[in-house]
């Protein structure tokens, strides 16, 4: 009888700390959602950011990540929300920072979401840190090199990095070619990579990726221009 009370206690126990996690888990999810949305609309420009706004929301997400420590998502918004306000407000170097702080948290814990990675690279490449970028780029092309939110990051990166003649180059050229060419085929981001190349004056590197006729006639009418 003993050995089934304790079997039930220890049952019941394991029961209770489920429910709590459970509970826990839930908790933080729902303080992230209106929060991702937030950071959504000022990523898309659909609404001014300002610092009262963003603090609300810093505080939220700081709140969901001590409820639930183990959620790389919510160190992920908030490496994002920093990094807007970085961009939007200010020069100041410790929004840079904190930015930094909360992706590098957010992939110590999903160290394979390739999204994180890109979005890192994004910020060496705003903080001049580029071998810490070309890095980052790496890591995100090569776990999710089609997925097109990613694509959107990683597409104007490759193109500024990509410098095949260097001999100690050290972008993966393999892959960041398969990214291009899967945006000009599938026309993910066509346009993107093409006034990404524009910009850094590469038109020509991504004339053998292309199989559209458009695409083509639109490049070397842009070439014959310069």
């Amino acid at each position: 009888m003993k050995n089934i009370k304790l079997i039930k206690y220890f049952a019941m126990f394991w029961l209770l700390i489920f429910i709590i996690l459970s509970v826990l888990i839930f908790a933080s999810s729902v303080l992230n959602v209106r929060s991702a949305n937030i950071i959504k609309n000022w990523e898309n420009n659909q609404d001014n950011i300002n610092t009262e706004t963003a603090d609300k929301y810093i505080k939220r997400l700081e709140l969901s990540s001590n409820v639930n420590p183990f959620d790389g998502n919510t160190y992920f918004l908030l490496g994002k929300l920093y990094s807007l306000l970085a961009k939007s407000i200010t020069t100041d170097n410790n929004y840079q920072k904190k930015s930094l702080e909360n992706y590098l948290k957010s992939l110590s814990i999903e160290p394979f979401n390739g999204l994180v990675w890109a979005k890192l690279a994004s910020l060496y490449d705003i903080t001049s840190q580029e071998d810490l970028a070309i890095s980052a780029l790496n890591n995100s092309i090569n776990l999710t090199p089609f997925e097109r939110d990613t694509q959107e990051l990683t597409i104007p990166l490759i193109i500024k990095y990509y410098q095949p003649s260097q001999k100690n180059h050290t972008l993966d050229l393999n892959q960041a070619e398969k990214v291009i060419s899967h945006a000009m085929k599938f026309h993910v981001h066509s346009q993107l990579t093409i006034s990404s190349a524009k910009k850094q004056k590469k038109l020509k590197f991504i004339l053998p990726f292309v199989s559209n006729k458009n695409h083509t006639k639109q490049i070397n009418n842009l070439l014959n221009r310069n």
